[in-house]
């Protein structure tokens, strides 16, 4: 029932970046529509970000969530390696280690979640989330979105 809901809950989170990557944009827009997406769900969404910390701490002790928690960070580690993988194809992103570079990321986008979730009105996460990961497709970008 907790996987099936999580599940139910990422679903709607790959729909907003499937929707982000299409229109033929680079790479670094792409990413910039995805952080968009979340934004708006951060501002919708609202407490059910709490679902994620809950399933994050019920991975400790029960073994189906461990697993599913893993495949679930896996996937996205995936996800993002293949896009900037894609971006370097297409020569909007310079990536030596895009292995590397899709943990920042991820890394990146699953910090903020979590100070999101611990510190809601610490600060507008969407929008920092947006800043960070268009400071992260720069940097990668060479300067050039």
């Amino acid at each position: 029932m907790f996987v099936a809901l999580l599940n139910a809950w990422l679903a709607e989170l790959d729909r907003q970046f499937a929707a982000a990557q299409t229109g033929g944009e680079s790479v670094p827009r792409q990413v910039a529509a995805m952080a968009a997406g979340v934004n708006e769900i951060y501002h919708v969404a609202g407490t059910k970000w709490n679902i994620l910390l809950e399933f994050w701490a019920k991975s400790k002790a029960d073994p189906e969530v461990a697993r599913s928690t893993v495949e679930m960070i896996r996937r996205y580690q995936g996800f993002f390696q293949q896009l900037l993988d894609r971006g370097v194809s297409e020569g909007s992103l310079r990536v030596e280690n895009s292995n590397l570079a899709a943990t920042l990321v991820l890394s990146a986008v699953l910090g903020l979640l979590l100070q999101g979730i611990l510190d809601p009105e610490g600060q507008d996460w969407g929008a920092l989330m947006q800043r960070v990961l268009s400071m992260l497709m720069e940097s990668m970008s060479g300067g050039k979105p």
